[in-house]
């Protein structure tokens, strides 16, 4: 009868332990607010929860006079979200900063965690500029960092691409660096290299006191009805149909028989779909990064060409 007992409480235990739910959960596990310039004043908003059947309470505390919480203590309902607003003052902070907000739960299993925060704080940040003289778009550029300037300590430097030396200085960047650049102007900031619409993106975050390192493209979402619209519209190009029928002509003038010219426009259709069908795929552009270098830019030249003459022939 004891060992039964007994039994029955292991079982209850690790029943227990396996299906248990813990009510109280946060977002995630921490934050990175990355490089950032001193004296920014950051803000996350941290999010917890509760899943439970019951109200909870939270206790918030911060590790760093630096760090303010806009809530210390929170009342949570069953099933309920919130989002906490944690606001970080680097004033004070150099190099890399780790901090740690505190939560405690006493009403749940959860216990004391502590929340880490951290990042990397500038003092100063250097700006390379090659740009172009007489450049507007490079004026309107320099403007914004001189205007950003009186905010945050930035350091500017000029080159002009005219200057045998300065273009030099460039190239030289990307050696080590490992990256080229394609236009003008360029800045590079920390070892990393922003052209285009990157500037902007950059000098946005700049405003901000944040260093930006990499900027996400926009996610491209699949649709149905635009993309059937757009293989029917393209199944009526005039192009295609000019081209199989420069093609028939010319087999006809050099006296091939119906079947011969009957089998090439199958082929001819059939060469036109798996062209685009790659070009879905991507693996066009893939032969095209590859044409690049010069020994396999040789290579499919010759053999695109072998195939070229004897499917003519």
């Amino acid at each position: 009868m004891v060992k039964f007992r007994f039994f029955l409480f292991v079982l209850f235990f690790f029943t227990n332990l396996i299906f248990s739910k813990e009510n109280f959960y946060i977002g995630d596990t921490g934050w990175d607010f990355g490089e950032v310039l001193k004296g920014t004043v950051l803000d996350h908003n941290l999010l917890i929860g509760n899943r439970g059947k019951k109200e909870i309470k939270v206790f918030l505390r911060s590790g760093c006079p630096c760090i303010k919480l806009l809530e210390n203590k929170v009342k949570l309902k069953e099933g309920k979200e919130k989002n906490i607003k944690i606001i970080l003052n680097t004033e004070n902070e150099k190099g890399v900063f780790h901090k740690n907000i505190y939560i405690h739960v006493p009403d749940s299993d959860f216990g004391v965690v502590s929340y880490p925060v951290e990042g990397f704080v500038y003092e100063k940040v250097k700006i390379l500029l090659f740009y172009e003289p007489g450049c507007k778009g490079c004026e309107k550029i320099e403007e914004k960092i001189n205007k950003i300037s009186k905010k945050y300590e930035l350091i500017l430097e000029k080159y002009r691409i005219d200057k045998k030396e300065n273009f030099e200085k460039l190239l030289e960047l990307e050696s080590k660096l490992e990256k080229r650049v394609s236009g003008f102007p360029v800045l590079c900031v920390n070892g990393r290299f922003y052209t285009g619409k990157n500037i902007d993106r950059f000098l946005n975050g700049l405003e901000k006191g944040v260093l930006i390192k990499e900027f996400k493209e926009k996610e491209w979402k699949w649709s149905f009805f635009p993309f059937i619209g757009a293989a029917l519209l393209d199944g009526i190009n005039p192009c295609a149909f000019s081209v199989i029928i420069i093609m028939i002509t010319y087999l006809s003038l050099f006296g091939r028989n119906k079947n011969f010219i009957l089998i090439s426009g199958i082929l001819y259709t059939f060469g036109v779909f798996i062209t685009y069908f790659l070009f879905g795929l991507g693996l066009l552009r893939f032969l095209k990064e590859l044409s690049s270098v010069e020994i396999l830019r040789r290579i499919l030249f010759l053999v695109f060409g072998i195939l070229s003459f004897f499917l003519m022939v």
